[in-house]
């Protein structure tokens, strides 16, 4: 993803000199805008995998599973 970014990122700088590239240069500035979106995307994600993954290896929930575990 982010070689991606950074190949979208090149070519965006290279065509941005040349007056008859514009149209070249904003499909690229848009890509680009979609991959960091991408990426934030994943990293929101991931930080949410990794909380919900600690609740579950948590005493609390651990707890609550053993109440649910004993009423039936």
């Amino acid at each position: 993803m982010r070689s991606d970014l950074q190949a979208s990122l090149d070519a965006e700088v290279k065509l941005m000199g040349r007056s008859n590239c514009q149209k070249l240069v904003e499909k690229y500035k848009d890509e680009k805008e979609m991959k960091l979106s991408a990426i934030l995307l994943l990293e929101v994600f991931e930080r949410a995998g990794n909380s919900i993954n600690r609740y579950l290896q948590s005493d609390a929930y651990n707890v609550r599973i053993r109440m649910v575990r004993d009423r039936d």
